[in-house]
Formats: C-alpha cells, structure tokens, sequence
C-alpha cells in the first residue's frame, strides 16, 4: 500500500512542477526597490483628472499632502516659504529647486512627480536628502 502511494507521488510530481513554472510566470513581477507605484508616484493621468492649477508645490499639496508632513503634523510650508527645516528636497527635471522656486512652476505643466525616501534620495541624488526628495518631471 506505501507503495503505491510513493509511486503515485512520484508520478504526479513531474506535473506539480510544471504547474508551479508555468503558473509563476503568469505572475506580474515584483520589485522590492525604488518608489511605491500607488502611493509614491503622482502619475499624469491623476494630475489630467485633477484639472490642476496654480503651481507645481499647489498640485503636490492637494494630491498628495503626506509628502509634506512629519509625525509632528505639516511640515513648515508656508506660501513662499524658504526654510526647509525637515521638508524633502525638491528636483525639478533632475536639478535641485528651493520650495520657493516650483511656486514659479505650473501645475499644467507638470507631467509626474515621484516621492523618494530618505535612503531612495540619497542613493539618487546624493547626501542632503535626508527627509526625502519629491522629483517632479516636467512635459
């Protein structure tokens, strides 16, 4: 009786692992790294949905307000606000911009924007971003 039971085993074995192969390849894959698609990334078609307006600091502020805050509530950013105090740095088609500076920068004009951690920011751009670093990518 055990047996039969190993060798039934040992036939239908062949199949499971073909099953398991060809079932973890229809799987979409995964990455463990980089910015979180969802929550991290202000994608275009979220600002086209948005009918955005004003400036480009505006757009992030009311679609994704939690860029800009701490555990101790809104970090200090006031309209025109130049002290970064814990604020993330801000990069502009890649070049390094005050909060101050995307005021000048339509929201219209914005294409995605993109929110890395403190370890994501240092490892793109460099030391400095120690509370993160918000890349907005112009069209």
């Amino acid at each position: 009786m055990m047996n039969r039971r190993f060798s039934s085993l040992q036939t239908c074995m062949p199949l499971l692992m073909v099953m398991l192969l060809v079932g973890s390849g229809c799987l979409p894959p995964t990455t463990t790294s980089g910015p979180d698609q969802g929550r991290d990334v202000l994608t275009q078609e979220e600002i086209q949905t948005a009918s955005p307006s004003g400036s480009a600091l505006d757009l992030i502020r009311s679609l994704r307000p939690t860029w800009l805050q701490t555990n101790r509530g809104t970090r200090g950013l006031q309209q025109g606000a130049r002290v970064r105090g814990d604020l993330p740095s801000f990069y502009l088609d890649g070049m390094e911009q005050s909060a101050s500076d995307l005021q000048n920068v339509s929201a219209v004009a914005v294409q995605r924007a993109i929110f890395f951690s403190a370890r994501e920011a240092q490892n793109r751009f460099g030391s400095g971003n120690e509370n993160g670093a918000i890349l907005i990518v112009t069209r």
